[in-house]
C-alpha cells in the first residue's frame, strides 16, 4: 500500500484484513488475503469502462445543472468547481427538503436529504454514484 500520510485507525466494523492501519503498523501484509476477494475486486474493476462512465456522469451533471438553473433552483457549488457526481440544491423556504425527499422517494426517485446538515440547510442532493 502506498500512502503519503499517517493512516488513522479505523473505528468501525471493517475487517482487519482490509484495515490499512494494520498494514502500516506491521510494515507489510499482516494477514492472509482472500484470493477470492482480490479476484472479485479485479473483475469488478475490469468489467467497468471507467472512461465512458465518467463521461456519462459529466454529461448528466451538466444537463441536470442547466435544467435546474433555468427553473430558478440554486445549486450550492459553482459549475467550475463542483463534483460532477453530486448536485446539492438549496430549496426555497416554502419547500421542506424532508417532505420533498419523502415524496420523491415514494415516487421511486432516491435523493440524499436525511443527513442532519442537509435538513438544517434545507438541501437535497442528486447523486450519480450508483447508476
Amino acid at each position: 500500500m502506498f500512502h503519503a500520510d499517517e493512516v488513522l485507525a479505523h473505528q468501525g466494523t471493517l475487517p482487519r484484513c482490509q484495515d490499512l492501519k494494520a498494514y502500516q503498523d506491521n510494515q507489510g501484509v499482516p494477514y492472509t488475503i482472500s484470493s477470492n476477494q482480490l479476484y472479485a475486486l479485479k473483475a469488478s474493476i475490469e468489467a467497468t469502462d471507467w472512461e465512458r462512465r465518467y463521461q456519462q456522469i459529466m454529461k448528466w451533471s451538466k444537463l441536470v445543472r442547466r435544467l435546474l438553473k433555468t427553473r430558478g433552483y440554486v445549486t450550492l457549488a459553482d459549475d467550475t468547481c463542483a463534483a460532477p457526481h453530486v448536485i446539492s440544491i438549496k430549496l426555497p423556504e416554502s419547500i421542506s427538503s424532508s417532505k420533498f425527499g419523502n415524496l420523491m422517494e415514494a415516487s421511486g426517485i432516491w435523493l440524499s436529504y436525511r443527513s442532519p446538515y442537509l435538513i438544517r440547510g434545507n438541501i437535497i442532493q442528486i447523486c450519480f454514484m450508483h447508476i
